[in-house]
Order: C-alpha cells, then sequence, then structure tokens
C-alpha cells in the first residue's frame, strides 16, 4: 500500500517540478520515464512487487512524456493536425508493444487489458489521419475488435482461457461501440 502512494507522490513531485521550471518538464520526464522503466526491469527477480508498483509508475510516466514531447515539437515545428495524429498512433503502438511486454513480464491481466486498449487508441488514431468520413472510425474500430480476438487467443494459447477472459471482454465492448457508432452514422445520413 505504501509502495503505491510513494510511487503516487513521485509522480506528483516530478509533475509539480515541471509546472514550476518549464525547461526542465522535459529533460525531467524523460529522466525520469526511462529511470522507472530500467529499473523496474533491472529489479523484477530480487523485490517483484516494488518491480511492478515502478512498471505501473513508468506506464504512467510514458503517455505524459509523449505528450510533452508532442508539445515541444508542435511548439517549435508547427506541423499539420495529420502529424499530431501519425505521432500519436505512433506512441500508441509503442505503449502497445511496452505493455504487452508488461502482461508477459509480470502475468498481468490489467497490462493486457491496457495494451489491447492502447492498439484500439492508435488505430483510431490512423483513423484521423484521413480526416474524412466518419465510417472510416467504425473501419478501425472493427479491424481493433477483430486484432482483440486474436489477442485472446494468443493469450489464451499463452496462459489460460481465464487470463484470455478480460481482453476478450474488451473485445466486445469495442464491437459493441463500433455497432452502435455505424448504426448511429448510417442512420443520420439516411435522413
Amino acid at each position: 500500500m505504501y509502495l503505491y502512494l510513494g510511487a503516487f507522490f513521485v509522480i506528483a513531485a516530478a509533475a509539480i517540478l515541471g509546472a514550476i521550471i518549464e525547461e526542465l518538464r522535459l529533460p525531467i520526464l524523460i529522466l525520469g520515464t526511462l529511470l522507472f522503466g530500467g529499473l523496474s526491469v533491472a529489479i523484477k527477480k530480487r523485490l517483484p512487487q516494488p518491480s511492478f508498483a515502478l512498471f505501473i509508475v513508468f506506464s504512467f510516466l510514458l503517455p505524459i512524456t509523449a505528450n510533452s514531447i508532442e508539445l515541444t515539437l508542435q511548439e517549435n515545428l508547427g506541423y499539420a493536425s495529420f502529424v499530431t495524429s501519425i505521432y500519436w498512433a505512433i506512441v500508441w503502438f509503442v505503449l502497445t508493444v511496452v505493455w504487452a511486454f508488461g502482461t508477459k513480464l509480470y502475468d498481468s491481466k490489467l497490462f493486457s487489458i491496457t495494451a489491447y486498449g492502447a492498439f484500439t487508441v492508435g488505430l483510431i488514431n490512423i483513423a484521423k489521419v484521413f480526416e474524412t468520413e466518419p465510417e472510416i472510425y467504425t473501419l478501425f474500430g472493427s479491424i481493433a475488435a477483430l486484432s482483440g480476438l486474436a489477442g485472446t487467443w494468443l493469450i489464451k494459447k499463452w496462459k489460460d482461457a481465464n487470463f484470455g477472459l478480460s481482453v476478450f471482454v474488451s473485445t466486445q465492448l469495442v464491437q459493441l461501440l463500433v455497432l452502435f457508432t455505424s448504426l448511429s452514422i448510417f442512420s443520420i445520413k439516411n435522413i
């Protein structure tokens, strides 16, 4: 319990320090993210519970760091919105790989769900690149649902059916969301 509370305070302290000294925000976030990620893997065998807590902090810091990098790049380069969508698609696919690694490393259902969620959001960001009709979102949502079923099959093959159940349920929720979204899109277009 205290370990998780301490990890939360570390994240809060980094956020406060980054808000106070703006020039140090990005270096602190990058260094902190790499430090937590490296330490979590390095101490896994000797201290599995603290290693898991460090990996969770690392997981929280990854999207925060990616956002700071994107804001800095946007401020300095001033690129178009589709480049932002490509950037975030890449970030979410990298997070998918990191959290899939966390699933394997810690035998964690939490990381399997977050890996699937990151993959789904990455596909939605690819759909944003095209800046076209809303139907493309249903296409990429369906691809995410089918990929989730493939991921469930891989998890069941690796562990067991119970371990893959959380990703399977998440996949079904994504498919329901795609179904209702497509029904609303097509019913509005037919009016």
